[in-house]
């Protein structure tokens, strides 16, 4: 763009042009500290990455929770649960599989001892107390034994895709206009 000299005398002694409101002694002007987001400059060290990943994984609170206790931003909690130390999208991703790894091997570690106090628990069950049990109590350990089942069941991924076809709407004898002849 370009001005006249008259137009550049008007922009360069206007009051509201930065240059003349910093000359001012910065009256009007407000410097300010930038602010800094959570834990995104921060460097963590791999324990403190399989731990936040582990946790997050493992659903020991929502990733804002963990986000908030740990100090990073929801977003780093989704990524290292995930695996990853920063989003695909960015320019520097790089596959971290030995996060991964770690991260698996923790929860592994924690569902074994899980598994370990369920099955131990399962033996005090004895058949004669579930005999002993009336029918609503019964009905109570069959729907948890049931849970427990479907729990221990790896998840299986339903890849099957559904197509929704609309079809317009046929016409009927009424949708016309009749003319006797």
């Amino acid at each position: 763009m370009i001005f006249t000299e008259e137009q550049a005398e008007i922009i360069l002694t206007n009051p509201k042009n930065l240059v003349n409101q910093v000359s001012n002694n910065g009256s009007k002007l407000e410097i300010r500290e930038k602010p800094t987001n959570k834990g995104h400059t921060r460097q963590f060290s791999d324990e403190e990455r399989v731990l936040i990943g582990t946790v997050a994984r493992a659903g020991l609170g929502t990733q804002a929770e963990i986000a908030e206790e740990f100090g990073v931003s929801k977003h780093q909690v989704s990524d290292l649960s995930n695996g990853r130390v920063c989003p695909p999208c960015h320019p520097r991703f790089v596959p971290h599989p030995e996060l991964e790894e770690k991260i698996l091997g923790k929860l592994n570690e924690v569902e074994e001892k899980a598994i370990d106090k369920l099955m131990a628990s399962l033996g005090v069950i004895t058949e004669e107390k579930l005999n002993e049990c009336s029918a609503p109590q019964a009905s109570v350990v069959a729907s948890n034994m049931s849970k427990i089942v479907s729990n221990c069941r790896p998840q299986v991924q339903d890849n099957r895709k559904m197509i929704v076809m609309y079809a317009p709407r046929q016409k009927s004898l009424e949708d016309f206009s009749m003319i006797d002849v």
